[in-house]
């Protein structure tokens, strides 16, 4: 049985002897087919029967309109693969079919086993190229939803490769330092940090990219440079960075400001103190 048996082509072919011959081979191999007798039949048919799967389309189709006009207006209404059916050489039907989305070609009278493996081989690749889009649609949804992420978040989110240098920095990084993303991107780490701050939170950055096999999620705070070159409190949080196939190639997290609490912090332990120190001082009498 035909690989592909069961589903339905439209057989553009104004000769009507050779449209009957065909259509009976292709039948014969479990195919549905449908006929038109000309361009324009064949781009009506396209767009009232969404069914059709396959267009085998003749170029010579006598009077109105030829078979690659008729192409060209049937991609305009879907991605249907069609092949085209064709008594030129190759240099002409090349010429002919230019800048046409297209499946192959199959010389009139090629025989049933040439006219079989055209067909396999338009269903083949017409379905792994929408594995390709349907790829690449989930990776610009992906893209698109982090995108819309990282811009309304309040944490920076970043990546840094293994060198330590920034390669992404969400917008938050304005609220967060001053800075925008491009004055960072490209940056080491050091570059951001008081030098007896940078040795903790480097040595931080080193140790996971040392110890990839056994490192997790990490959670610090420490005090980074502002564009004022004022120290402000930040929670990090670290993890690999890694690529389609697995390798570490870096590392990604987000950044938050923490000043306001750290500063509340600070209140609170005053409030205690100045409790502490008071009953101590009522505790004399």
């Amino acid at each position: 049985m035909f690989t592909y048996a069961g589903r339905t082509i439209l057989l553009v072919e104004d000769e009507a002897i050779i449209a009957m011959s065909e259509k009976l081979t292709l039948e014969q191999d479990g195919l549905r087919v449908k006929t038109a007798s000309n361009g324009e039949k064949a781009v009506q048919s396209v767009r009232d029967d969404p069914s059709i799967d396959l267009v085998l389309m003749d170029i010579d189709l006598g009077s109105g309109i030829n078979g690659t006009v008729a192409a060209q207006r049937i991609l305009g209404i879907r991605p249907v693969p069609i092949v085209f059916l064709t008594s030129h050489n190759e240099q002409e039907m090349v010429s002919k079919v230019k800048g046409i989305t297209r499946y192959g070609y199959v010389l009139k009278n090629a025989g049933k086993f040439v006219l079989r493996e055209s067909i396999s081989m338009a269903f083949e690749l017409h379905e792994a190229m929408q594995k390709v889009q349907r790829h690449a649609q989930r990776i610009e949804e992906s893209e698109r939803k982090f995108r819309l992420l990282a811009e309304n978040s309040v944490d920076c989110i970043w990546t840094m490769d293994k060198r330590l240098r920034f390669t992404y920095l969400s917008p938050s990084l304005k609220k967060i330092a001053g800075f925008t993303p491009d004055q960072w991107e490209g940056t080491h780490l050091r570059t951001h940090f008081r030098a007896k701050e940078f040795l903790r939170v480097g040595a931080i950055a080193a140790n996971a990219l040392r110890h990839y096999k056994t490192f997790t999620d990490i959670t610090f705070e420490t005090k980074m440079l502002n564009n004022r070159n004022e120290e402000i409190d930040l929670e990090i949080t670290g993890r690999l960075l890694k690529n389609a196939a697995g390798k570490v190639i870096g590392l990604q997290g987000t950044t938050r400001d923490i000043s306001f609490r750290k500063t509340e912090e600070k209140r609170t332990r005053k409030r205690h103190y100045r409790f502490r120190t008071s009953r101590r001082g009522h505790s004399r009498f």
